[in-house]
């Protein structure tokens, strides 16, 4: 019976410890934000007019997914070395109109919008599946 008790503080310590990290991780980080022309509700549109190639993350800060995925874009777009392509972001909370009208329905989602075309990014959501998703499409 003692032993049994043991073993009780000991996971009860470890259950401690992991909740002290996992809200470590929890706490929302600071991220700059550098958004896209939010005036023209129709990126597609926009793009084309342009002749601009755009590689746009559409996000929520309240988004779980959207909270992990923003340090991996950021590290992205910081190392971006191609100036044929605009890397930017879209806060959905604050630009509703243009998400609904890009037909954003989930979060994190991310497009490239070139040649009057918009492709999904469905890769794996790391720096690699971002650059492998950007060479094979530019």
């Amino acid at each position: 019976m003692n032993l049994f008790n043991n073993y009780k503080i000991i996971i009860s310590i470890g259950l401690l410890i992991l909740i002290s990290i996992l809200q470590k991780f929890n706490k929302s980080k600071t991220v700059t934000i550098t958004s896209v022309d939010t005036q023209s509700t129709n990126i597609i549109q926009s793009s084309h007019n342009n002749n601009k190639v755009r590689f746009i993350l559409y996000f929520a800060h309240w988004c779980g997914h959207c909270k992990a995925f923003l340090p991996i874009w950021n590290e992205f777009k910081k190392n971006n070395t191609n100036t044929d392509i605009e890397i930017s972001e879209v806060d959905c909370e604050k630009n509703n109109g243009t998400c609904s009208n890009n037909n954003i329905d989930g979060f994190p989602t991310v497009k490239l919008y070139k040649n009057n075309e918009e492709i999904e990014f469905t890769n794996e959501r790391t720096i690699e599946g971002l650059n492998t998703f950007i060479n094979e499409n530019c």
